[in-house]
C-alpha cells in the first residue's frame, strides 16, 4: 500500500469511528461541466486529438458529478 492509500484508509477508519452510519464512497474520474484541465485532457485523449495515456495499470470508469450526487 502506498502512503496515499494508507492515508485514505486511515481517514475512512476515522470517519467510521466517529460516525458508524456514514457512507464512504471511493470514486474516480468525476466529470462535470468540462471546464477543468483534467477533464479536458480526458476528453482530448478519448477523442484522439491529444497523444498520451492516463493510466496503463488499471481500468477506470468516469462518472458524471450529477449522477454521483444522485446515487449518494
Amino acid at each position: 500500500m502506498t502512503s496515499y492509500g494508507a492515508a485514505k484508509a486511515a481517514a475512512e477508519t476515522a470517519v467510521y469511528l466517529l460516525h458508524p452510519d456514514a457512507v464512504v464512497a471511493r470514486t474516480s474520474l468525476i466529470i462535470g461541466d468540462g471546464h477543468s484541465a483534467h477533464e479536458q485532457v480526458v476528453h482530448e485523449l478519448a477523442a484522439g486529438t491529444r497523444e498520451g495515456v492516463s493510466f496503463t495499470d488499471d481500468i477506470r470508469c468516469p462518472v458524471h458529478v450529477a449522477d454521483l450526487a444522485a446515487a449518494l
